[in-house]
């Protein structure tokens, strides 16, 4: 019985050590990730030679040699800078995709047919033990399994890999194992450790009327308080509605005003041209078709949980999140801003994995949520500095992974190899160091791919690490926060009344005699200026004194 129990552990690590990869790069390749998409083949790969060679010795053909071991592997590596390189002809580009597309499915079939064989040749432990793990694996790629199922087997998976691997892998497989282990209890500590930074309940009515007439007399330094960035942000409420009501308001719409911005975006869209082969000849009626397909395809993947490209661990976060935006779609009354909205739901998430689409919806939920007249004004101006907070991220990102950066030699060869474009990339800096910055994105954090290890923690820390917290509080000043919001006051996502209701419930709630602030509201309301200062100067845009004072009764700046 012993005896049965080591070839029924190795079945099951040959078999992970298939599907987990096969998963994942399911995942990087829709996100048109070539470089990853081969490292992950290469694994694949690698296991397929040793199902081939474990069947070749079972039924005495000997082995399989060095030199055809190195060219399946190099095989997938060599497609993926010859597609990044550029392929003029269209017939071969199309054959090289395919190729890559479709060569872990060849190992897969190599690794089947293997089984089989072992099975006959004497190995049924193993045999078995690897069929199951390889048909469960198939089930799950192809969401014929409960979502709850679907779950499971993701978070599993992984550990039950790295243990059969370290049990029973050969040398490679002991040394992956290895390194997963450490990355696994890094990524395990990381989360705990996020756990623990609970977020902070918003601190209002620090200002009092004395500190209000030394804010405007200029009387008080300022600074910021920066753990502002982990105030808790309501939740706009999710309305009761059907998320395919987008597909309707997408069928509703008059495209033919719309075609130039169409175009733009389905041309600026790698992904959208590689997948459907768009180019300036494509009809506006094949095009319009494309999009609704995709976007099809994206609701429908949430309304049924059946993400099988980097699934999220959260779908109920991301149908609330489509339902924040259907409500908004269906109230919006801009056609140009509706048509963004379903533009970017369509081409840049409709055929992209899971968190390509978790990013996608939630960069427009968040930038709607503002509009929401249930929510508070202190609300409204969380998240108008936390969508600065991410515009400022993404820049500084954009700066440190800007290839033609002479500077940065390492980060260029490294973004050449790895694409610091790519969705799990740029997620996995948001785990790194979004977090102490105030940079919370769902979309990271149900991105399996975007797993935070100490190797690469250690590497980045040392190239662009240390630069980025230092950039980032340089950017963000109490100057740049009382901008932003002095652009914001005025619009939906600010509006001039509720920011005057503010103030009226501000003079209400001082500890003042009643006369005192009976002539306040008065001067406020009849003059629009407290103390003898005017709330707004005679461009009509609200006086940064007043706004510094608004930041500190919400306890974002504070007094040294």
């Amino acid at each position: 019985m012993v005896g049965n129990i080591l070839p029924v552990a190795e079945g099951i690590e040959y078999g992970l050590t298939l599907t987990e990869p096969k998963r994942l790069e399911d995942s990087v390749r829709a996100g048109r990730n070539a470089y990853f998409t081969a490292f992950l083949q290469v694994i694949q790969t690698h296991k397929a030679m040793d199902y081939t060679g474990r069947a070749m010795a079972a039924a005495g053909q000997g082995t399989i040699t060095a030199p055809f071991y190195w060219a399946a592997c190099l095989i997938s590596p060599l497609l993926a800078i010859w597609i990044k390189k550029g392929i003029a002809n269209p017939t071969l580009r199309s054959c090289a995709v395919f190729a890559q597309n479709h060569l872990s499915i060849l190992c897969h079939v190599a690794a089947l047919v293997s089984t089989i064989a072992l099975f006959y040749f004497g190995q049924p432990f193993f045999a078995v033990a690897s069929l199951c793990i390889l048909g469960i694996g198939f089930l799950d790629r192809n969401g014929l399994l409960p979502e709850r199922v679907r779950q499971i087997i993701h978070t599993y998976g992984y550990p039950l890999m790295i243990i059969t691997g370290l049990v029973c892998g050969n040398i490679f497989d002991k040394c992956i194992s290895t390194l997963s282990i450490v990355c696994y209890c890094a990524q395990l500590y990381f989360k705990w450790k996020e756990r623990k930074e609970v977020a902070i309940k918003m601190p209002e009515g620090r200002l009092r009327s004395t500190e209000l007439r030394w804010i405007l007399n200029g009387m008080t330094p300022l600074r910021m308080n920066r753990n502002y960035v982990h105030y808790q942000s309501p939740m706009s409420q999710v309305p009761n509605i059907d998320i395919s009501t987008i597909s309707q308001e997408f069928e509703a719409t008059n495209w033919a005003l719309h075609m130039s911005a169409f175009r733009c975006k389905a041309k600026n869209d790698v992904r959208f041209r590689e997948i459907h082969g768009y180019s300036a000849e494509t009809s506006d009626e094949k095009l319009i078709e494309m999009a609704k397909e995709d976007l099809s395809a994206l609701i429908t993947s949430v309304k049924e949980r059946r993400i099988l490209q980097g699934e999220p661990k959260n779908y109920r976060q991301l149908e609330d999140y489509l339902k924040v935006i259907a409500d908004h779609l269906r109230q919006e009354q801009d056609p140009v801003l509706k048509a963004d909205m379903l533009l970017r739901l369509a081409i840049e998430g409709g055929e992209y994995c899971g968190p390509g689409k978790f990013e996608v919806v939630e960069s427009i939920y968040n930038s709607i949520i503002s509009d929401k007249p249930e929510l508070p004004l202190s609300a409204k101006i969380l998240h108008c500095l936390q969508l600065d907070r991410e515009a400022t991220f993404e820049r500084i990102y954009a700066k440190d992974m800007d290839l033609h950066t002479k500077k940065k030699i390492l980060i260029g060869f490294m973004g050449k190899v790895v694409d610091w474009q790519d969705i799990h990339n740029y997620n996995l800096f948001i785990n790194l160091y979004g977090p102490q910055m105030g940079v919370k994105k769902a979309g990271a954090a149900n991105d399996e791919m975007a797993f935070v290890d100490p190797l690469m923690k250690v590497l980045i820390a040392n190239t662009v690490g240390k630069e980025r917290a230092q950039e980032f509080w340089r950017i963000h000043t109490k100057e740049r926060q009382a901008g932003v919001l002095e652009e914001a006051i005025g619009t939906p996502r600010l509006p001039k009344d509720a920011v005057y209701a503010w103030w009226q419930q501000w003079i209400e709630r001082q500890p003042l005699e009643e006369a005192t602030k009976e002539s306040l509201q008065q001067e406020l309301s009849t003059d629009a200026s407290l103390y003898g200062r005017k709330l707004e100067t005679p461009d009509r845009k609200f006086q940064q004194r007043f706004i510094y004072a608004m930041l500190v009764d919400l306890g974002i700046l504070e007094t040294p």
